[in-house]
């Protein structure tokens, strides 16, 4: 879909607005276009027509597709110096044991032992298998360091998050005019949007541990 949106503003040309708009019909609740068109066939069409300028479009798109998944993946190390890199991926290796220890296929937490818990059981054991982790993060160098890498929507002002939801139905309506709107959609907008926002603000307190890493305190919860 971004592609074709890129695609779409570029070329700037009647009848590719007219193909776009029609694959504007995709039903995004269940997946599906009524035609069975979709923006992957779109691309994949407009591709195939040899143009010089539409390859160039889809080149870029790809390389910044590549770039922000990238980007999404790996910021928080390339924020690190090589002590702090290193531990918290030390951390996180050592949890991912844990997890591992008790969902393999003879662990505490299998789906075949699962099936066989009681309900208090289960509810042992995940309490145990959580405890466990808890105990490696409290007892590590780094656990304010994880922790900042696990900041969540909660950590959000109110403002902001009203910021969030509104600019993601300002966003639904610009951009997708001709799509009958439901909450569903404006939700999927408000997640992406959200995203960006979390992304941003442990970028903010990455840099202020960083800064002071003994006076640091982690944000409140809002």
């Amino acid at each position: 879909m971004y592609t074709a949106i890129v695609v779409k503003a570029i070329i700037d040309d009647k009848l590719y607005s007219k193909e776009f708009n029609e694959v504007f019909e995709y039903n995004f609740s269940n997946m599906a276009h009524p035609k069975g068109q979709s923006f992957t066939s779109l691309v994949t069409e407009w591709s195939k027509e040899n143009s010089v300028i539409i390859n160039i479009i889809l080149s870029a798109c790809k390389f910044k597709i590549v770039e922000h998944k990238k980007d999404e993946q790996s910021f928080i190390p390339t924020m690190l110096p090589k002590r702090e890199e290193i531990g918290l991926s030390d951390l996180i290796a050592e949890l991912k044991g844990v997890t591992y220890s008790y969902t393999n296929h003879d662990g505490p937490l299998s789906n075949a032992k699962v099936k066989e818990y009681s309900k208090i059981k289960l509810l042992q054991t995940i309490s145990e298998y959580e405890a466990e982790k808890n105990n490696i993060i409290e007892n590590s160098r780094f656990a304010t360091l994880y922790q900042i890498t696990r900041l969540n929507a909660s950590y959000f002002n109110i403002s902001l998050k009203k910021k969030l939801r509104l600019s993601a139905q300002k966003l639904i309506v610009d951009e997708c005019k001709s799509l009958n709107l439901d909450e569903e959609t404006i939700t999927k907008a408000r997640k992406r949007n959200t995203k960006t926002a979390l992304k941003s603000l442990i970028k903010e307190e990455l840099l202020k541990y960083l800064k002071d890493q003994v006076a640091y305190e982690l944000p409140p919860k809002q």
